[in-house]
C-alpha cells in the first residue's frame, strides 16, 4: 500500500517469541528497506482462545493509515495510524447454543474508503471449548456472510447465499468486488463452483 506493508505474524516455536514482535497481530513495515513502522496487536478472546490469530483479513488503507484486522475467533478490527480503534466489532464473536459455544471467523477482508468488507466463515465450535470436535448444534446468526460496515459501526449491507464463501478481491477500477463461490450450504452438489461479483452497493453484477 504505497510505499509501506503489512505483514500478520504468527509464532509456533516451542520457544518464546522475540521481545516485540506482535504475535497475532500485524506488523507494517516501509518499503523497499522492510523497517518496522508500527503494529497492532489484539489480546486473546478469552476463554475460548488462547492467542488471536489472523489468516488472510489484513489490509492497509495508503492514504489514512488505517489497518484492517480480522480475526479467527470472529473479531474485526480496524486501526487509525495512531493506534486507536476506528472500528471494532465482534460480528462472528462466540455466542452460546445451549451448552456449546458456536462462532464464525474472519477469514478475508478488505478497506474500501470508509467501510471495511470482510467475510464470515461457516459456524465452528471454538478450539478452546471441550469438544471443538464435536457438530455444532446451531448456525451462527453471522455465519457465511459478506459484509460491509461503515466506521461508524452500521451495516451499510450484507449479502449472504447458497454458495460457501472462498475469498475477496477488489477489482482495479475500485469499484467491483470478485468473491470465491466454494462448497453450496444449502445441498450436496460438488460441481457448482465459481465466482461471484459485486457492486460494492451490495448487488450481485454477474456470477458464474
Amino acid at each position: 500500500s504505497g510505499d509501506r506493508v503489512a505483514i500478520v505474524v504468527n509464532h509456533t516455536a516451542d520457544t518464546p517469541p522475540p521481545a516485540g514482535l506482535p504475535v497475532g497481530g500485524v506488523q507494517v513495515l516501509s518499503l523497499p528497506d522492510l523497517a518496522p513502522i508500527r503494529a497492532a496487536t489484539t489480546p486473546p478472546l478469552l476463554p475460548w482462545f488462547d492467542h488471536a490469530n489472523i489468516w488472510e483479513a489484513v489490509d492497509l488503507d495508503a492514504e489514512t493509515g488505517r489497518l484492517l484486522l480480522g480475526f479467527g475467533d470472529g473479531r474485526l478490527r480496524v486501526v487509525e495510524s495512531d493506534g486507536s480503534d476506528a472500528l471494532s466489532l465482534s460480528t462472528g464473536a462466540p455466542i452460546m447454543a445451549g451448552d456449546v459455544p458456536i462462532h464464525a471467523s474472519i477469514g478475508w477482508g478488505l478497506l474500501h474508503g470508509d467501510r471495511a468488507v470482510f467475510n464470515t466463515s461457516g459456524t465452528h465450535i471454538p478450539w478452546g471449548a471441550a469438544s471443538p470436535e464435536t457438530r455444532p448444534p446451531s448456525t451462527h446468526p453471522s455465519e457465511n456472510t459478506l459484509w460491509a460496515m461503515d466506521m461508524s459501526g452500521e451495516r451499510a449491507w450484507s449479502w449472504s447465499g447458497g454458495q460457501e464463501i472462498q475469498g475477496l478481491s477488489l477489482g482495479m477500477d475500485g469499484r467491483h468486488l470478485v468473491v470465491g463461490a466454494g462448497d453450496r450450504t444449502t445441498d450436496t452438489r460438488k460441481d457448482l463452483f465459481g465466482a461471484m461479483v459485486f457492486d460494492l452497493e451490495g448487488a450481485p453484477v454477474r456470477s458464474g
